[in-house]
Protein backbone atom coordinates (compact mmCIF):
# COMPACT_ATOMS: atom_id res chain seq x y z
CA UNK A 1 0.00 0.00 0.00
CA UNK A 2 2.49 2.25 0.61
CA UNK A 3 4.35 2.02 -3.07
CA UNK A 4 0.56 2.70 -4.20
CA UNK A 5 0.74 6.03 -2.17
CA UNK A 6 4.47 6.97 -3.06
CA UNK A 7 3.42 6.14 -6.82
CA UNK A 8 0.91 8.12 -6.67
CA UNK A 9 2.35 10.51 -5.00
CA UNK A 10 4.82 11.18 -7.82
CA UNK A 11 2.94 11.33 -10.46
CA UNK A 12 0.69 14.24 -9.01
CA UNK A 13 4.21 16.10 -8.57
CA UNK A 14 5.01 15.33 -12.24
CA UNK A 15 1.80 16.46 -13.34
CA UNK A 16 2.28 19.70 -11.28
CA UNK A 17 5.29 20.72 -12.51
CA UNK A 18 5.02 20.21 -16.18
CA UNK A 19 1.96 21.86 -16.21
CA UNK A 20 3.93 25.03 -14.56
CA UNK A 21 6.90 24.62 -17.13
CA UNK A 22 3.90 25.13 -19.68
CA UNK A 23 1.86 27.87 -18.12
CA UNK A 24 4.71 29.78 -17.79
CA UNK A 25 4.85 31.24 -21.44
CA UNK A 26 0.72 31.89 -21.43
CA UNK A 27 0.46 35.63 -21.10
CA UNK A 28 3.81 36.59 -21.16
CA UNK A 29 6.07 39.18 -23.45
CA UNK A 30 9.11 37.44 -24.41
CA UNK A 31 11.99 37.81 -27.39
CA UNK A 32 11.36 34.85 -29.89
CA UNK A 33 12.44 33.88 -32.97
CA UNK A 34 9.48 33.04 -36.02
CA UNK A 35 11.77 30.11 -37.56
CA UNK A 36 9.14 28.97 -40.33
CA UNK A 37 5.74 29.38 -41.71
CA UNK A 38 3.56 26.31 -43.07
CA UNK A 39 1.10 26.78 -46.15
CA UNK A 40 -0.07 23.32 -46.28
CA UNK A 41 -3.36 23.51 -44.49
CA UNK A 42 -3.30 20.27 -42.08
CA UNK A 43 -5.23 20.24 -38.92
CA UNK A 44 -1.62 20.35 -36.62
CA UNK A 45 0.60 21.52 -39.15
CA UNK A 46 -0.64 24.62 -40.69
CA UNK A 47 0.88 28.63 -39.50
CA UNK A 48 3.99 29.79 -38.07
CA UNK A 49 6.46 28.02 -35.67
CA UNK A 50 7.69 30.18 -33.01
CA UNK A 51 11.04 29.23 -30.65
CA UNK A 52 10.50 30.38 -27.26
CA UNK A 53 13.71 29.89 -25.44
CA UNK A 54 14.25 26.14 -26.41
CA UNK A 55 10.50 25.47 -26.55
CA UNK A 56 8.78 26.09 -30.21
CA UNK A 57 5.47 27.18 -30.14
CA UNK A 58 2.97 27.06 -32.97
CA UNK A 59 0.09 29.83 -34.07
CA UNK A 60 -2.39 30.53 -36.90
CA UNK A 61 -1.48 34.29 -37.39
CA UNK A 62 0.58 37.26 -35.99
CA UNK A 63 -0.50 40.50 -35.66
CA UNK A 64 1.52 42.87 -38.56
CA UNK A 65 3.22 39.31 -39.81
CA UNK A 66 1.94 37.89 -43.64
CA UNK A 67 4.11 34.99 -44.68
CA UNK A 68 5.39 35.39 -48.15
CA UNK A 69 7.17 33.37 -50.58
CA UNK A 70 10.40 35.46 -49.91
CA UNK A 71 10.45 35.45 -46.14
CA UNK A 72 13.74 35.09 -44.56
CA UNK A 73 14.43 33.09 -41.23
CA UNK A 74 14.26 33.18 -38.68
CA UNK A 75 12.43 36.94 -37.45
CA UNK A 76 13.96 37.55 -34.22
CA UNK A 77 10.98 39.80 -32.45
CA UNK A 78 9.38 39.85 -29.39
CA UNK A 79 5.92 38.31 -28.72
CA UNK A 80 3.09 38.69 -26.44
CA UNK A 81 1.68 35.47 -26.00
CA UNK A 82 -1.65 34.84 -24.88
CA UNK A 83 -3.72 31.61 -24.31
CA UNK A 84 -3.35 28.20 -26.04
CA UNK A 85 -5.97 27.80 -28.91
CA UNK A 86 -5.34 24.26 -29.89
CA UNK A 87 -3.56 21.29 -28.21
CA UNK A 88 -2.09 18.59 -30.67
CA UNK A 89 -1.70 15.31 -28.98
CA UNK A 90 0.92 14.18 -31.66
CA UNK A 91 2.71 17.68 -32.71
CA UNK A 92 3.21 21.34 -31.22
CA UNK A 93 0.57 23.26 -29.25
CA UNK A 94 -1.32 26.39 -30.92
CA UNK A 95 -1.08 29.42 -28.77
CA UNK A 96 -2.22 33.23 -29.58
CA UNK A 97 0.02 35.65 -30.15
CA UNK A 98 -1.17 39.29 -29.09
CA UNK A 99 1.15 41.48 -30.22
CA UNK A 100 4.60 40.95 -31.91
CA UNK A 101 7.60 43.35 -32.41
CA UNK A 102 10.17 43.21 -34.34
CA UNK A 103 13.97 43.38 -33.19
CA UNK A 104 16.34 46.23 -34.25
Amino acid sequence: MKHLRFLALLILIFSITNCEKKNEIVNNTTDAQIVAFHSEKLYCYWGWDIKVGSEIIKADSIPNLKPWADTIFPINGKITIGSKTRICSKGIDYYEIKEFKLKK
